[in-house]
């Protein structure tokens, strides 16, 4: 189910410092899951890129990189890269460090895109927090994510609060699990062995 105006971005540029090594090349389904995580986006996506910091190659297997534009920062500024790469469509993001996400939670993002919103994002039952390293950020979001980098915002939380948004209520936390620590990891790897 590719969609002609959605692009896919990996966010796999984070210094990945409580990990004590890069989340992005964890092997947790026989693949980096950065290249599982681009593999998934693609089949929703027309194109499909991978955000790096300042990554010496133009590709990742398949998948062309995106590096970050100097002097930007964090998963905003990473954001905010791809945006002057693409200039218009849908651009929706995922973190590569979301080791149990499922194809179906994506398939239900896209179902739930609000091309009328500025951004379509999931947001785990129960909490008021949403998910912005989950999300379809709209062209109408464009020129807001220009402008709170430009005021120095690092994190795209504070730009969601700014937005109209249509949430995506889910109550799988596995779905979201972020893994940021060598714990996390093993919780995810003892998950995905349950699973498979």
């Amino acid at each position: 189910m590719q969609n002609t105006d959605l692009t896919g971005v990996v966010l796999a540029g984070g210094n990945s410092s409580r990990m004590g090594k890069d989340k992005s090349q964890i092997h947790y389904r026989g693949v980096s899951h950065e290249i599982f995580t681009a593999q998934l986006l693609n089949e929703f996506c027309s194109a499909v890129y991978i955000s790096k910091k300042n990554h010496p190659e133009m590709q990742i297997g398949d998948f062309q990189v995106i590096n970050d534009i100097e002097g930007v920062t964090g998963p905003l500024g990473a954001i905010y890269s791809a945006v002057e790469l693409i200039q218009s469509g849908g651009l929706l993001v995922l973190a590569c460090d979301i080791p149990l996400i499922k194809k179906n939670t994506l398939e239900s993002l896209v179902q739930h895109r609000a091309r009328d919103y500025h951004a379509t994002c999931i947001r785990l039952a129960g909490s008021d927090y949403l998910e912005p390293l989950m999300a379809i950020y709209e062209s109408s979001c464009f020129d807001m994510i220009r402008e709170a980098v430009k005021a120095g915002w690092a994190s795209p939380t504070k730009l969601l609060a700014n937005c109209r948004v249509k949430e995506l209520v889910v109550d799988n936390t596995e779905q979201v699990f972020n893994a940021n620590t060598p714990e996390d990891e093993l919780k995810a790897r003892d998950k995905l062995e349950d699973v498979e």
